[in-house]
């Protein structure tokens, strides 16, 4: 799990950890446009933050 510490926002370093453990589920089980989505969303809170 990466270190998500330099995130200011405590919202979205918990909303970080979540999506990025969904994220590695949906790929474990070869879910591709989910995972896409979700990784999406990941870099949209790095952008943000």
């Amino acid at each position: 799990m990466p270190n998500f510490d330099y995130i200011n926002s405590t919202e979205f370093r918990e909303s970080l950890i979540s999506d990025y453990a969904e994220m590695r589920r949906c790929a474990e089980s070869e879910s591709w446009k989910s995972a896409q989505v979700i990784a999406g969303s990941i870099v949209e809170c790095l952008l943000i933050d």
